[in-house]
């Protein structure tokens, strides 16, 4: 029974940490309850934090691009991307899974779902380039997300 409960906290705590980005949470209200964004930095990788917002202010997805001047997407070494994601992994305790988008190359996206929270990781590598990989990170509420579609949906009916 204490062996139980013990897992259950540490999954708790785990599933807590999941669903936060440079102290803000999947669920919660962004600052000035609408779309945001910052210069940052991510796992020593600099870049823009992106808050995606609900009607109501709520957090429903948040989104991190590497980026030197907080407009264009930064590139970088594999061996760069590979400890971006290595410690993706170890912060949020998750395995992600690979996925290739294209039937060739090796472009596509590293994800991991759990419960109602879903981890992507874009990876795009051009192999003639000095810095090769482009990648983004999000983390989004599946259940807020599909509140979101239907705001859309309902936006974009009122507009005809």
């Amino acid at each position: 029974m204490k062996k139980t409960i013990t897992i259950a906290m540490m999954l708790i705590g785990m599933v807590g940490s999941a669903q936060s980005l440079k102290g803000y949470e999947l669920g919660t209200p962004a600052p000035n309850n609408e779309k945001y964004s910052e210069n940052t930095s991510v796992g020593g990788v600099d870049g823009v934090l992106w808050l995606y917002t609900l009607n109501d202010g709520r957090i429903y997805l948040m989104g991190f691009v590497p980026s030197n001047n907080g407009k264009d997407t930064s590139r970088m070494y594999s061996s760069d991307f590979n400890a971006f994601k290595a410690g993706v992994e170890k912060n949020y305790g998750i395995k992600l899974k690979f996925t290739k988008s294209t039937t060739y190359g090796d472009n596509g996206f590293w994800s991991y779902e759990s419960n109602d929270v879903k981890f992507i990781l874009s990876y795009e590598i051009n192999k003639y380039m000095d810095k090769p990989v482009k990648s983004s990170f999000i983390i989004t509420s599946k259940s807020l997300s599909k509140i979101n579609e239907k705001e859309e949906a309902e936006k974009a009916s009122a507009e005809f």
